[in-house]
């Protein structure tokens, strides 16, 4: 039960953020700001650096988001997760930018 609430918020609220014209956006390498502050004001990045202790909670929020291809990155790993909670968004915004080839200094 208490999944299939976190999904409905997350679904909403990554529905009421991710449009095509954010997408588009975020192709060109715009960073969606207004979407990075709903997902942290609704604690998601805290539940998804829990690790295993809040997978189930983590996999709902993930589900949403890719229902929505939130051009957002999500922790799912340690170095993820320490990048959120050290407050390093930076790098994880970095870190999503090597893995789309979009950083050039990374040959």
């Amino acid at each position: 039960m208490a999944d299939t609430i976190l999904y409905d918020s997350a679904l909403r609220l990554f529905g009421d953020h991710v449009s095509p014209q954010i997408l588009a956006a975020a192709e060109t390498g715009a960073w969606p700001a207004a979407l990075w502050e709903a997902v942290v004001e609704a604690g998601y990045l805290d539940v998804l650096a829990e690790g295993p202790a809040g997978m189930i909670e983590a996999a709902t929020i993930l589900r949403a988001a890719g229902h929505h291809a939130a051009p957002v990155p999500l922790p799912v790993d340690d170095a993820g997760a320490l990048a959120v909670r050290s407050g390093r968004i930076g790098d994880a915004r970095r870190a999503a930018d090597d893995c789309a080839g979009r950083n050039p200094a990374i040959g």
